[in-house]
C-alpha cells in the first residue's frame, strides 16, 4: 500500500520507501491531493483540468490529465484511480492519505488521534506552476483544515484544564501558539495552564516572550490582558484557584471554547458547517488601532461585551464552509448572479431541530420571530416571519423553492439547532433566493438549554450584520459564495460604512477615525483593517499603515477570498508597480465582475486610458459605494484628461455634478478641463462657489488644479496668479491637514510654478534632517531645484547617490523603495542628459514607481519630453 502524506508538505511513500520517477513529479501529487480531499464523491476530469491546466486548451488540458492519470497507474498500479465515466476517484484500499485519516478521526471524535496527524499546513511549501486555481484551491484548503485544528485543540484543552491535567494543557495550548505565534489568547491560556500547574517561572517566560514578538514582528503594544495576568504572575496577586487580589476570577480560555460538531447534522442529509466566532479574550491590536482612545459610547459597548461573554461559552475564528469554498473555486465567474432587491421580502423560516430536543420547537419559532423584528426594526427591509401550515419541517431545496413562490422573497434566512447536552447550539444561513445558495453560515453559537434567551440575542448580532452588508447599495451585488467577510454586527457594519462613505469622497481625516474604531470594536473583522491601511497610506501616515499591513499579512489565511485578492490589489497599488495593480485588480474581477470599477482605476493608474474607458460600460449594471455613479464619472475623467479628451472630461464632469452637486472629485475634473482649455471666468465661478463642498480646503485645492493645468497648457500669467492665491491659502489650513501628501505637493507645485525654488530647497533641507524621513531622498527632491539655480555639480554627486546606493536602504521611509532613483532620473532630464535620464527611470519604474496618471509630464520631464524612448518608455497618448 502506498501512503500519501499532505500535512507540513507533500510526500508519496511506498513499501518500500519514497516513490520517485513520474509519480512524484508535481503534476500527478497535485492530482493525488485533489482526489484524496474529494473523498468517496471523486471529482469530474472537468474540475480537475480546470485546476490542473487553467490556461491551456480544453483538448490540451483532457491530454495532460490522462497522462498524469496513466503514469501514476503505472507506478502505483491499475487501481489506485478508479473512474467512472468522468468521475475519478482514489482507491484508499491502494493510496493511503493523511488527510483523509484525519477527517475520519474527526467524524468518529477521535480528537487525539486526529491532531497527531497534524504534522504543519496542507501541503506546505508546494506549488504548481501556471496554475492560480490551484493555488487558490490549495490556500482555501489549508485555511480550511489549519482551522479546524485550531478548533480541536482548543476542545481538548477545554477538556484537559476540566479534568485538572494543567500539564497536558500547557502541551496543547503551545502546539497553538506553534500553529499562530500571534494569537495572544493562545498565549494566555498556556500562561493560564502553566500557573495552575505551579510553574510561574514558565508562566512569565511565555508572556513576556509573546510581548516580544508583539513588539518586534508586529510593531503591536502588548493588550492590556497579557500585561495584567503577568503583573498579577510577578507580584503574587494571581493564585493557583485562579482569583485575584479585589478581582473576579479571570476566566480561563478554553472555558469560552464551544464544542464544535464535526460531522454530519442529524436528520439532514447535509455537512454542519462549523464556523466558531471567537470572543474572549481579544485578538492583539496594531499599535496603530489599539493606542486609540474608544469614543462616547465605547465603555457600554465594552460592557455589553463583557455581559455577553459572561453568558456564552463561545469562542473561535470565522470558518468558511467547506461546501461554499468549493463553490467559490469552481464557479463560473461569469456575470453575477442577481443580488437581493430591497422591495423583495426577507423571509425567515422557523430554525430546524436536529436530532433529540423536540422541546426546543418552540425555541425555533421564536428565533424566526425575534430575527424577523429585528431586521425590519434596524430598518433593513421588510421580513416576513413565516410559519407553515403543519409545522416546521427539515429544509430542502424544494421546500425553499416553494417558499420563494409562496411570498417572492429576495431572501431567504433558516437556521438549525440541536442539543448537546445540557447545551443547545444554535446555526443560521443566509440563503440567496435567486438560486437557494448560502452566501454565509452564521455560528454555531452555544449556551444553556435552561436559559437559550443569550446564545439566540449573539446569533441574532452576527444575523443583523450580515444582512446590513448584503441589504446595503454600498455591497448590493456582493453574493458569491465565501469571497466576503460578513460583518460582526450591525453597529460595526454601519461604522465602517460612514467611513468608507467618507472614503469615497476624499475626506481621508474624517474617514479613519470610524474606520479605525471599527476595527478596535471587534478585531476579528479584517476588511476593516483593510480599509484602514488604504485610508492610513492616502494619509501620507505610512507608520501606521505598516502596522495595519502587518497585523494583515500575519492572518492572510483568514482572510475571506475576495478579501484576500482586495488586500493583494491594495498593497499593489500602494507599494507595486502599475502593471501589478492592473493584474490584481483584474484577479478581483475574475471573481466577482461587479470590481471592474477597480480595473478601471488601475488601468487609469497605468496609463492604460483607452482601456480604461471600455470598462466604464459597466457603470450600468453593477454598483461600487455609491448608486449615482459619482466613482465612475471621476475616473473616466481621468482617463479622458490623460487622452487630451478635454470637452469630453469636461461634459462628464458637469453631467456628474448633477447628480451629486457637492460631489469634490466633479468639481476638480472640471476645473482641469476649463484650465486645459484656458476658460478662466468660469473657473473663478467654480472656486467662489466651492466654498460648501465636503472637504476641507476644497477652494485651495481648485485653485492648485487650475493653476497647474494653466501653465501647461500656455497661460502662464493667469497660472502664477492662481498659484500665489493657493499658497496663502494653504498658510491658512488646519495643522491636521497639513501632512497630508495633497497638501504637500500642492505646496512645492505652487512654489515652482512661481519661480520660488530657493524657498523649495529650503524645505526639502528641513524635511531631511526629520528622523526616518529618508535624507538622500529628500536631498534629491530638493537638487531638481537646485538646478535651476544653478548647483549643476551636487545634482550629478546626487545621481551617483541614487545609482550605488542598494535599493533596499531606501524601503521603510515611507517612499517607493525607487523613489531615487526616479528622481534621480529627473535630475538627468534637468541636465539633458536623455538617455542616461531613461534607463534610470526604466530601472525606478521596474522597481515600484510610476508616472501617475495626473501627473504634468510636460512640466517635470520637459526637456525629454520628446525625446524618442522616453515617449516609449511611458507611452504617451
Amino acid at each position: 500500500m502506498f501512503s500519501l502524506t499532505l500535512f507540513g508538505g507533500v510526500r508519496l511513500d511506498g513499501p518500500s520507501g519514497p516513490v520517485t520517477g513520474h509519480a512524484s513529479q508535481r503534476r500527478q501529487l497535485a492530482l493525488l491531493a485533489l482526489l484524496a480531499t474529494a473523498g468517496p464523491q471523486g471529482r469530474s476530469r472537468e474540475k480537475l483540468q480546470t485546476l490542473l491546466s487553467p490556461e491551456s486548451p480544453t483538448d490540451s488540458a483532457r491530454h495532460s490529465l490522462a497522462n498524469a492519470v496513466y503514469r501514476l497507474r503505472t507506478t502505483l498500479g491499475e487501481d489506485c484511480i478508479q473512474g467512472e465515466g468522468e468521475i475519478l476517484r482514489l482507491n484508499p484500499a491502494v493510496v493511503g492519505a493523511d488527510v483523509t485519516a484525519l477527517e475520519a478521526h474527526l467524524d468518529r471524535s477521535e480528537l487525539e488521534e486526529a491532531v497527531e496527524l497534524y504534522r504543519g499546513p496542507f501541503m506546505d511549501g508546494f506549488h504548481l506552476k501556471g496554475s492560480r486555481e490551484f493555488e487558490d484551491w490549495r490556500s482555501i484548503e489549508a485555511r480550511r483544515l489549519g482551522q479546524r485544528f485550531e478548533e480541536v485543540l482548543e476542545k481538548l484543552a477545554a477538556r484537559a484544564e476540566g479534568e485538572g491535567e494543567w500539564r497536558k494543557a500547557a502541551g496543547l495550548w503551545e502546539r497553538l501558539s506553534r500553529h499562530d505565534p500571534f494569537n495572544t489568547r493562545f498565549a494566555l491560556g498556556r500562561m493560564q495552564a502553566l500557573a495552575k500547574a505551579g510553574d510561574l517561572g514558565n508562566a512569565i517566560y511565555v508572556g513576556e516572550g509573546h510581548a516580544r514578538i508583539l513588539e518586534e514582528e508586529l510593531g503591536a503594544e502588548s493588550p492590556p490582558d497579557l500585561m495584567a495576568l503577568l503583573e498579577g504572575l510577578r507580584t503574587g496577586g494571581w493564585s493557583a484557584r485562579g482569583k485575584e487580589e479585589g478581582r473576579a476570577p479571570a476566566p480561563s480560555p478554553a472555558a469560552a471554547v464551544a464544542e464544535v460538531n464535526l460531522g454530519v447534522a442529524p436528520g439532514s442529509g447535509e455537512l454542519a458547517e462549523p464556523e466558531v466566532r471567537r470572543e474572549g479574550v481579544p485578538e492583539e491590536v496594531p499599535a496603530a488601532v489599539a493606542t486609540i482612545p474608544v469614543a462616547a459610547g465605547g465603555a457600554e459597548a465594552s460592557r455589553r461585551r463583557a455581559r455577553r461573554l459572561g453568558a456564552l461559552a463561545a469562542a473561535g475564528v470565522i470558518v468558511v464552509a467547506l461546501g461554499a469554498a468549493w463553490l467559490w473555486g469552481f464557479r463560473d465567474p461569469g456575470a453575477p448572479l442577481p443580488g437581493p432587491d430591497v422591495r423583495e421580502p426577507v423571509v425567515v423560516l422557523p430554525f430546524e431541530v436536529q436530532g433529540s430536543g423536540p422541546e426546543l420547537a418552540h425555541v425555533g419559532v421564536q428565533a424566526a420571530h425575534r430575527i424577523a423584528a429585528a431586521i425590519e426594526g434596524a430598518n433593513l427591509g421588510r421580513a416576513v416571519d413565516y410559519r407553515p401550515e403543519g409545522g416546521g419541517q427539515a429544509y430542502s431545496e424544494r421546500w425553499g423553492r416553494r417558499v420563494v413562490r409562496e411570498t417572492g422573497a429576495g431572501t431567504l434566512v433558516r437556521g438549525v439547532m440541536a442539543q448537546r447536552g445540557g447545551e443547545v447550539e444554535m446555526q443560521a444561513k443566509v440563503v440567496r433566493a435567486s438560486d437557494l445558495g448560502t452566501v454565509w453560515t452564521l455560528g454555531p453559537e452555544l449556551g444553556s438549554v435552561g436559559d437559550p434567551t443569550p446564545v439566540l440575542d449573539a446569533l441574532l448580532g452576527r444575523v443583523q450584520g450580515a444582512m446590513g452588508m448584503y441589504l446595503s447599495p454600498m455591497t448590493e451585488g456582493w453574493t458569491a459564495v465565501g469571497l466576503f467577510e460578513p460583518p460582526p454586527s450591525l453597529e460595526v457594519f454601519r461604522m465602517a460604512g460612514r467611513g468608507l462613505e467618507l472614503f469615497g469622497r476624499s475626506r481621508y481625516d474624517e474617514a479613519a477615525p470610524l474606520l479605525r474604531e471599527a476595527f478596535a470594536r471587534d478585531t476579528t473583522w479584517l476588511p476593516a483593517a483593510l480599509w484602514l491601511g488604504v485610508t492610513y497610506s492616502n494619509l501620507s501616515r505610512w507608520h501606521e499603515r505598516d502596522s495595519v499591513w502587518a497585523f494583515l499579512e500575519a492572518r492572510r489565511e483568514r482572510l475571506y477570498p475576495g478579501d484576500a485578492l482586495r488586500a493583494d490589489m491594495v498593497r499593489a497599488w500602494g507599494l507595486g508597480s502599475p502593471e501589478e495593480g492592473v493584474r490584481s485588480a483584474q484577479d478581483l474581477f475574475s471573481v466577482q465582475p461587479i470590481e471592474a470599477y477597480n480595473v478601471m482605476l488601475a488601468l487609469v493608474r497605468a496609463r492604460r486610458g483607452t482601456e480604461a474607458l471600455t470598462y466604464y460600460t459597466h457603470r450600468d449594471t453593477v454598483i461600487f459605494q455609491h448608486r449615482t455613479w459619482q466613482a465612475w464619472d471621476a475616473v473616466a475623467a481621468r482617463a479622458y484628461h490623460m487622452l487630451g479628451r478635454f470637452e469630453e472630461e469636461l461634459a462628464l464632469a458637469r453631467a456628474g455634478k448633477g447628480r451629486e452637486p457637492r460631489y469634490y472629485l466633479h468639481w476638480e475634473r472640471e476645473v482641469r478641463a476649463l484650465g486645459a482649455l484656458g476658460r478662466v471666468p468660469e473657473i473663478e465661478g467654480l472656486i467662489t462657489e466651492s466654498h460648501g463642498l465636503e472637504i476641507q480646503g476644497a477652494p485651495v485645492r481648485l485653485m492648485s488644479a487650475a493653476a497647474l493645468e494653466l501653465s501647461l497648457h500656455g497661460w502662464p500669467e493667469e497660472a502664477r496668479a492662481y498659484a500665489e492665491r493657493a499658497v496663502e491659502g494653504a498658510l491658512q489650513w488646519p495643522d491636521s491637514l497639513r501632512p497630508a501628501a495633497a497638501a504637500w505637493n500642492l505646496h512645492m507645485d505652487m512654489l515652482r510654478i512661481l519661480g520660488r525654488q530657493a524657498e523649495v530647497v529650503a524645505i526639502y533641507d528641513e524635511q531631511s534632517k526629520r528622523p526616518g524621513a529618508g535624507e538622500l531622498h529628500y536631498r534629491i527632491l530638493g537638487m531638481r531645484d537646485r538646478i535651476l539655480l544653478g548647483d549643476t555639480v551636487g545634482a550629478l554627486a546626487l545621481v551617483d547617490s541614487a545609482r550605488t546606493q542598494p535599493i533596499s536602504a531606501f524601503v521603510g521611509s515611507g517612499w517607493p523603495k525607487a523613489a531615487p532613483l526616479y528622481h534621480g532620473a529627473h535630475i538627468l532630464s534637468l541636465l539633458g542628459r536623455g538617455d542616461e535620464a531613461v534607463a534610470m527611470l526604466r530601472e525606478a519604474m521596474n522597481n515600484g514607481c510610476r508616472l501617475g496618471a495626473d501627473e504634468p509630464l510636460q512640466w517635470y520631464w520637459a526637456p525629454i519630453k520628446d525625446h524618442p524612448p522616453f515617449q516609449e518608455l511611458v507611452k504617451v497618448r
